[in-house]
């Protein structure tokens, strides 16, 4: 009768933890669910607030559409594993606009990105030693999307 009793508790546990990483969302679910505004990137010396129009949305389809400030941009990723992803420039539109070193900085350093951490509200990159923090934000009015480049 022990036997049985703790095989069936040993079950309904095994079944209790199944079930709930079925419901569970993963770092890719939540990367690729919302448009994401950069808020900052933390490195080991200091905090850099974003730009207001830095931008990134991940698709399901490995593409990744965003701004970097002036300039629009669009890359391929790849999350080998879950928390591990990669990231591949693609076309990038050319406009000239005052201050353009965070935006130099950003879009170079995507190169570099080796692991993220998404919850539903926050997502982060990594790239070297630096932490890109998102947050899941509306869209400033005066946010004009006119410009973006799609792949369709």
């Amino acid at each position: 009768m022990k036997r049985f009793s703790f095989l069936a508790v040993a079950l309904l546990a095994m079944t209790a933890a199944v079930g709930c990483q079925e419901n569970a969302k993963t770092n890719f679910d939540n990367l690729i669910s919302k448009k994401w505004l950069l808020e900052k990137v933390v490195d080991k010396d200091s905090t850099v607030t974003a730009p207001k129009n830095v931008y990134a949305e991940f698709t399901d389809s490995t593409y990744m559409f965003g701004r970097g400030g002036c300039n629009t941009f669009i890359a391929r990723f790849e999350t080998p594993a879950d928390g591990q992803i990669s990231i591949k420039p693609g076309p990038m539109t050319l406009m000239a606009c005052p201050n353009m070193e965070f935006e130099t900085r950003y879009i170079d350093e995507m190169t570099r990105v080796d692991a993220y951490k998404a919850t539903e509200v926050k997502p982060e990159i990594f790239a070297a030693n630096k932490a890109y923090t998102f947050v899941d934000k509306p869209m400033p009015e005066n946010y004009d999307t006119s410009g973006f480049l799609r792949y369709k």
